[in-house]
């Protein structure tokens, strides 16, 4: 390899990995040492680490900012040219939001950060403040509203820049537009609806015939504020950009930190009204845990203990409101918290689909309407806070941008991760940021769609017709595109797994049987959709052996379902997997493979009172007879055997003979077997005598005879004989 191409190599290697300078200098030294003497000494030599970083002081903080042309050129590079050729407008939103770096100390890191809505989306920083507090005025912006401003004006290499949004939470959208916090009796920035105090917390409970507010209202407002120099105003009412609809509602904040997690956290620790008991919460957490295998690589994070509830991420709690959360609750939360919750989590589904968002958008908003609504009624007055009042407002959101995830602050969280992740120490935080990020290599940027894999949990898909697949394996076979075909396991008929408050096929929401799939060859750019797939079964603890017999199929309304895990993934026969299957229930030893305990039988001891005096004091012999008996098909010609050999018995065994008689019958009624095993009990407990014609016949029993016993046999195969012999039993 060329020495360029190892230095090359061990820059990306050290970028990517963090790599600290005196770990990378140590391994410098030895390849220096080892026939590679062409390679830098000093790591900063490696990296290009540049020796000074010139930052300003503004707004109370330290100040560092990168030219927004210069920085975009180097990002748009990193695309590859049919993108960026045939696109002849750029879109970019900014973000502008608080970051701790520390727990032991109060220093935040405030970056502004620019984001290209090209695929993929890639985001970089325009301009990083530090501080011990949140910046004392907005003088930071300066630099960063010139620039844009600029680009607006002229463009970028022929192609036209836009903004889209600009995304923020909600106090730091209060901070740049210069407006009330959320505490104030006209909060909302969407609408003009005056907040009402409640239990020490401003609430806003109307959902109908509210005013909206408007660009125009806006301006006006900062305009007579500007000339009576009342306050000052935001920046960017400089640039050419709606002040109301494009400043959008961050759906990660206010619906999933904001509105899931305080639903979970009432359901865990809340009011006994509405929240889960100890049982309750450890079933939903089972669960979740349950679903971890079910759970694709797409996502982040699996999903994890309600225990840990207040470490959550805002993906788990989407995961959760999105996805999970209409499974793990069902049954277990009350059924009104739970139709509530269904109502928030269909209205985010809708929202979150760019084909849905637009088609039900008007019944969306219905939806949060009535999620509202019930709020206050099931939660109290004072939960209707700002975070469940914008609810209301999403629906707006999402049709004006398409969906809510091309306005929200995902992809600028996921950077800002990144960014607390180059800080090594308490020493000069901002130059070290500065630093690696002058250091990383501007490398192409992967637009390739990733391959269908073909193991659970990654390889289940949501097919264009409303049908799901599997992807089993990659075939040979291409269609009449040249697109390579899969075999799949195709699930044809597809059912609901919820029809209230909508049909659960509208959201990709099936519940298929393995019994209905097909085969089939299927064009790989079909399988861009993936999705989760858990197997579940139908169970119940009521008359389980007769239903189980009868081949009974499950009542979805009233029988638990539960998740199915596999014990083994193969087995050499049917009759070897009975006998797993069985000795798993009768030991809970699921690890050995060895199935001959399955097949021993307990040696039954007589019980004393059957036993005469000498009997007694032999049981370990009759003990060692009983085991060695003949294992015969027909348990008759056991009972006829035993009547030969004439056993000795008490005269109390004789005597109690009916009463024994009946409440075995009882026992073993549903199971003609059982009662063909428990008569050679009885006929071995029984007192023989012979007659004068040597014929054998039972004192004080049912038959007199063996060939009436065997008539008696054949009777009792039927069900309602055996339901007569038990009356009979009992009037006798």
């Amino acid at each position: 390899m060329a020495p360029t191409s190892l230095s090359t190599f061990l820059q990306q290697w050290a970028t990517k990995h963090l790599i600290k300078h005196n770990a990378s200098e140590d391994l410098l030294r030895g390849l220096k040492q080892n026939g590679h003497p062409e390679l830098p000494s000093t790591a900063r030599t490696l990296l290009k680490t540049p020796r000074h970083i010139t930052s300003v002081v503004k707004s109370g903080m330290e100040c560092v900012h990168f030219n927004l042309r210069e920085n975009l050129l180097e990002q748009l590079q990193r695309y590859p040219r049919e993108i960026t050729d045939g696109a002849t407008t750029v879109e970019l939103s900014f973000n502008i939001d608080g970051l701790p770096l520390f727990k032991s100390s109060k220093t935040h890191l405030w970056p502004i950060l620019c984001a290209i809505h090209l695929p993929p989306i890639s985001v970089f920083p325009v301009t990083l403040t530090l501080g011990p507090t949140k910046p004392t005025n907005l003088d930071f912006m300066e630099e960063a509203i010139k620039d844009i401003q600029e680009l607006l004006d002229n463009g970028l290499d022929g192609k036209e820049i836009k903004i889209r949004c600009v995304v923020c939470d909600a106090p730091a959208r209060a901070m740049v537009k210069k407006i009330k916090q959320y505490s104030g009796y006209y909060r909302c920035n969407k609408c003009t609806q005056k907040g009402t105090w409640v239990a020490g917390r401003m609430t806003y409970p109307e959902v109908d015939n509210l005013t909206s507010r408007s660009n125009d209202t806006f301006r006006a407002e900062m305009t007579r504020r500007q000339e009576n120099e009342e306050m000052p105003v935001s920046p960017f009412l400089s640039l050419p950009l709606d002040m109301v609809e494009q400043f959008p509602i961050d759906y990660m904040h206010q619906a999933c930190l904001g509105v899931m997690k305080k639903l979970l956290t009432v359901w865990v620790r809340g009011d006994r009204k509405v929240r889960m008991s100890a049982g309750q919460i450890s079933n939903v957490t089972q669960r979740l845990l349950s679903l971890q295998k079910a759970i694709p690589s797409c996502f982040a994070r699996k999903p994890r203990h309600l225990e840990d509830i207040d470490r959550w991420k805002a993906t788990e709690l989407r995961q959760f409101a999105v996805y999970t959360g209409k499974i793990v609750l069902k049954g277990i939360l009350a059924d009104q918290l739970y139709d509530h919750f269904m109502v928030f989590s269909v209205a985010l589904s809708l929202l979150l689909c760019p084909t849905l968002a637009v088609e039900h958008n008007a019944y969306s908003k219905e939806l949060m309407k009535y999620f509202i609504e019930k709020t206050g009624e099931l939660y109290g007055e004072h939960f209707t806070v700002y975070n469940v009042h914008s609810m209301l407002h999403l629906p707006e959101e999402a049709l004006a941008f398409g969906s809510l995830d091309a306005c929200s602050g995902f992809p600028f969280e996921n950077y800002l991760g990144k960014l607390k992740r180059l800080v090594r120490s308490g020493k000069q935080p901002l130059t070290q940021v500065v630093k690696r990020l002058v250091e990383m290599p501007k490398s192409p940027l992967s637009v390739e769609a990733s391959k269908p894999k073909f193991k659970r949990p990654n390889n289940a898909f949501i097919l264009h017709e409303g049908k799901c697949c599997e992807a089993i394996e990659e075939r040979e076979e291409s269609d009449d595109s040249g697109c390579q075909m899969l075999l799949c396991k195709l699930f044809e008929k597809t059912e609901a797994l919820f029809r209230d408050p909508c049909d659960s096929r509208i959201l990709g929401c099936f519940k298929v049987q393995s019994r209905h799939a097909v085969m089939k060859l299927i064009p790989e750019r079909q399988l861009t959709r993936q999705a989760i797939m858990g197997a579940f079964c139908y169970w119940t603890f009521t008359n389980t052996r007769k239903l189980v017999k009868n081949c009974t199929l499950p009542d979805k309304a009233t029988w638990r379902r539960c998740l199915l895990k596999k014990v083994w993934l193969k087995t050499d026969s049917y009759t070897k997997g009975l006998q797993k299957c069985r000795r798993v229930v009768e030991t809970s030893n699921v690890e050995t493979e060895d199935c001959s305990t399955a097949n021993k039988k307990r040696a039954h001891k007589k019980p004393p009172r059957f036993l005469s005096e000498t009997d007694s004091s032999s049981d370990a012999e009759d003990s060692l007879q009983e085991s060695q008996l003949p294992s015969v098909s027909r348990p008759l010609e056991v009972a006829s055997q035993l009547l030969i050999e004439e056993p000795q018995y008490s005269d109390s065994a004789t005597k109690s003979y009916r009463t024994k008689a009946l409440q075995k019958l009882q026992e073993i009624a549903e199971n003609q077997q059982d009662i063909l095993a428990m008569q050679r009990r009885i006929l071995a407990a029984a007192a023989v005598t012979m007659t004068e014609d040597d014929v054998e016949f039972l004192e004080n029993g049912p038959c007199q005879t063996v060939e009436e016993l065997q008539i008696l046999d054949r009777e009792l195969e039927n069900k309602e004989k055996r339901a007569k012999m038990v009356i009979h039993m009992q009037d006798t």
